[in-house]
């Protein structure tokens, strides 16, 4: 259950995504036409946005889709996670991206 795993952080609720993350395909990516993944592990602040963003994975390395990633990711809005009512900020999040033109 959901409820189990936001209790075991210390909060009531995990933050939510507010919207979705608009990637930009990197023009590396585009022209080789491969497959690209990300993920990203970030905080949430109390108003919603994401901070300490850092990519734990990138493949191919170097594509240019992990600063994308990361730009992408700072604009997104979050509901904050909560505690007791009270907004709190909230760590360990992670946010995967893929980019598939062939499966």
């Amino acid at each position: 259950s959901n409820q189990s795993a936001a209790e075991s952080d210390g909060v009531d609720e995990r933050p939510r995504l507010n919207s979705d993350i608009q990637v930009p395909v990197p023009d590396k990516v585009k022209k080789a036409e491969v497959n690209a993944r990300i993920n990203l592990q970030f905080c949430v602040d109390i108003t919603g946005r994401p901070y300490n963003i850092v990519v734990i994975e990138e493949d191919p390395p170097g594509s240019g889709l992990a600063q994308a990633g990361i730009e992408a990711l700072s604009r997104a809005v979050f509901s904050p996670a909560t505690k007791g009512g009270e907004a709190v900020p909230f760590c360990g999040m992670e946010q995967p991206v893929e980019i598939k033109f062939r499966n």
